[in-house]
């Protein structure tokens, strides 16, 4: 790093330790008319390198901050030498969540891994996270328009690509999250057909085994059985899970795949409580695998009235133990 480029990040950095104010960089550009163009890009290059830093301080910064929490859990509410302060909180946090974003390799999973808006701090998590992006976009356009060499343009214009698909990704998410609304009405109830497993056990109830109570899960399905859905999600980046989508409310998860107009198969439960989507991704590729070996013979048996009726008593068992865990919840 050149030393104009360490006294322009010193002087320009933020409290968090990032250089975002690009606008005034430029503007300092304009005024000393002894800055090369060369200088110039060496300097925006020195800024970004020096921001990609920060993230890396601030992500071990954050395990810091997730084991302070869990010391604060174990102690008296009110102790002050662990008091931790609501902007950091927020903040790492945030932080939390832009790591995981930039780790996704997967644009099917980016909503996954973000908060919804039942969680608190939304509006402020997803601000900062957005604000995060957008400032990472800023700061290349203005470097990609000043000369540098190819290699470093062919880098920016890969960061200016992503931030931009990113962007559009949380925008339509979160106009999702804040405007609620039925995606998909039908005319008649569903009919619900399970996934099994070779040994014949069912995959939903392996899946409740190995779930907390949740109170979610129980409307969730019964969206889906009156044709009421609401957020759906449809994978579609990923050849692997192609055709399966997913309901979900809060943190819960139905997942699904259409075998006709009014009967679906049911592949799975899940309640998210991880911002890595890769355990999320592995169970619905083996699941999506399962299904695509049982696909002829399932289409086959959706004309068998035994087999829906043996289905239909599957679901009100599952409704049945729904709703028992719902009124565990009430007491508790």
């Amino acid at each position: 790093m050149t030393l104009d480029a360490e006294e322009i990040i010193n002087y320009y950095k933020d409290k968090y330790g990032y250089v975002t104010d690009i606008d005034s960089i430029i503007e300092f550009f304009k005024q000393d008319k002894t800055i090369t163009n060369k200088e110039k890009s060496e300097i925006l290059l020195s800024i970004l390198r020096w921001n990609l830093k920060i993230d890396k301080e601030n992500k071990e910064k954050l395990k810091g901050f997730k084991k302070k929490e869990e010391r604060q859990e174990t102690k008296e509410i009110n102790n002050p030498t662990l008091e931790i302060d609501k902007k950091e909180s927020e903040f790492f946090e945030a932080s939390s969540y832009i790591h995981s974003i930039k780790e996704c390799d997967d644009d099917d999973f980016i909503t996954e891994i973000l908060p919804t808006i039942y969680d608190n701090n939304y509006e402020s998590i997803i601000g900062s996270i957005l604000l995060y992006f957008l400032r990472e976009l800023s700061l290349a356009n203005d470097m990609l328009a000043i000369e540098t060499n190819e290699e470093d343009q062919l880098y920016l214009k890969n960061v200016i690509k992503r931030n931009k698909e990113i962007i559009n990704i949380i925008k339509k998410y979160n106009n999702e999250e804040e405007n609620e609304t039925t995606l998909n009405t039908t005319q008649e109830h569903n009919k619900l057909i399970f996934l099994r497993k070779k040994n014949s056990s069912l995959y939903i109830k392996d899946d409740l085994d190995n779930t907390a109570t949740e109170e979610d899960l129980l409307p969730i399905l019964n969206d889906i059985i009156t044709g009421n859905f609401t957020k759906e999600k449809r994978f579609h980046n990923n050849d692997d899970l192609k055709g399966l989508s997913a309901i979900r409310r809060r943190d819960s998860r139905i997942i699904f795949v259409r075998l006709n107009n009014n009967i679906i198969l049911i592949l799975g439960i899940l309640v998210k409580r991880f911002q890595n989507p890769q355990t999320y991704r592995d169970m619905l590729k083996a699941r999506n695998k399962e299904f695509k070996l049982q696909k002829d013979i399932l289409k086959e048996n959706i004309n068998n009235e035994e087999f829906l009726n043996c289905n239909k008593e599957i679901q009100e068992e599952i409704i049945k133990e729904l709703n028992s865990r719902k009124k565990i919840l009430k007491e508790a």
